[in-house]
């Protein structure tokens, strides 16, 4: 709940240095409902669909919103730790060499609240449908541990 409380007054400079985060193309609704898995001989294949919201933006922003919207919280209690080292190490291993573990759990941590924010913002809306309640609901609660392991609020006193 602290953290929702300081949202009001620290979100811009929170957020603001996701600005100079390195960019990549993110499809920015990155969830389970919009991967396909496909079997035909061997391994299977994967296809991300649903393109709508694409955006250049950091990739670690994908992560973020598929670890806070398709993993529940119950297999991710160290705040997605496991997920974000295998894509970071998953980013060296293409030869990203400019971009520090440190620095991409900065900008996860960011994006974490940057959705928070996100979802406030659509929370407020009168139009806003039971159904979006309900994943608004279920994506806050998710949040909690993620919250604490990840120490957001202390993003908020710097």
């Amino acid at each position: 709940m602290e953290i929702f409380q300081a949202l009001l007054g620290g979100f811009k400079a929170v957020v603001e240095p996701l600005l100079d985060a390195p960019k990549t193309l993110v499809h920015n609704d990155f969830a389970k409902k919009n991967i396909l898995i496909l079997q035909s001989s061997g391994e299977p294949s994967f296809v991300l669909v649903d393109w709508a919201n694409v955006q250049w933006a950091p990739g670690v922003r994908d992560l973020c919103f598929f670890i806070l919207t398709s993993v529940p919280p119950s297999i991710r209690p160290d705040g997605g730790e496991v997920f974000l080292r295998h894509y970071w190490s998953r980013l060296s291993g293409e030869g990203v060499s400019d971009y520090s573990y440190e620095q991409m759990l900065g900008d996860y941590r960011r994006c974490v609240i940057m959705n928070m924010g996100r979802w406030v913002y659509m929370g407020g809306h009168e139009s806003f449908s039971p159904m979006y309640d309900s994943i608004l609901r279920n994506n806050i609660r998710g949040l909690t541990g993620s919250a604490r392991e990840l120490d957001l609020y202390s993003l908020f006193s710097n």
